[in-house]
């Protein structure tokens, strides 16, 4: 349709806006996503679901929706987050721990550290230099080297890292890592953490996620720090 857009300092002008429904009756194989990531040459769009992977595209205007079906099948089909690693996607899962597919040819390989999973759901991998840093739902903070085979590093519960939930972790642009725990920020320069818990008149308990911006400044979007109208608030964390 047509929706008129008025922008400050610019005349009202139309654009065409659509809006599309993706849902099982195009071919998704689940209605309920939890991630969603571009492909490695940004031409399609992979969504993770309770029952696997999709590939999603528009071609010629019309929905194009492709199943993920590796040889042997997923070890797990509910898929909770995605992370792309050259040609490899790393996917995290609710039960099974992670496993790199090869989308082009639906090839499947399983790190070591998955064999005999232990840790419960993962909720994000990022890549930090030669490592993989895995947030987990109830074991706190995994870190492995980048093929999975050795896990160097497992936080949680602890006097120094009193942390299990981790909901999701993000990079800035000089390297440091944050994450956002069930109980507060932790920000890590990959050889020391520091957690913070209170700002300026705010207490910090919740952070469902966070993310930076151009500019390097970390965006944390909490359960506490709400505007009277119950929208949540954006708290920046200058970085010095």
């Amino acid at each position: 349709g047509i929706r008129d857009y008025k922008v400050t300092g610019v005349q009202t002008c139309a654009l065409p806006i659509y809006l599309y429904n993706i849902n099982t009756e195009d071919g998704l194989n689940d209605n309920f996503v939890h991630a969603i990531i571009a492909s490695d040459n940004a031409d399609k769009v992979i969504a993770a679901t309770d029952q696997g992977l999709n590939e999603c595209a528009f071609n010629a205007g019309k929905k194009n929706i492709r199943k993920i079906s590796p040889s042997g099948g997923l070890p797990d089909n509910i898929i909770t987050c995605l992370m792309n690693s050259g040609s490899k996607l790393i996917t995290g899962t609710q039960d099974k721990g992670i496993c790199l597919i090869d989308t082009r040819q639906d090839e499947l390989s399983l790190p070591e550290i998955s064999n005999n999973w232990t840790f419960g759901m993962v909720n994000k991998v990022v890549s930090i230099a030669d490592e993989w840093w895995i947030a987990t739902d109830d074991n706190g903070l995994l870190i492995t080297d980048t093929t999975g085979k050795k896990l160097k590093f497992n936080f949680r519960n602890s006097e120094d890292f009193k942390h299990t939930l981790i909901n999701d972790m993000a990079c800035d642009n000089e390297g440091n890592v944050w994450m956002a725990c069930g109980d507060g920020l932790v920000m890590s320069t990959g050889k020391k953490m520091r957690i913070l818990k209170n700002l300026p008149g705010q207490k910090i308990t919740f952070i469902h996620a966070t993310y930076f911006d151009s500019r390097g400044r970390s965006e944390e979007h909490t359960s506490e720090l709400q505007s009277p109208c119950n929208l949540v608030c954006r708290l920046l964390l200058e970085k010095k």
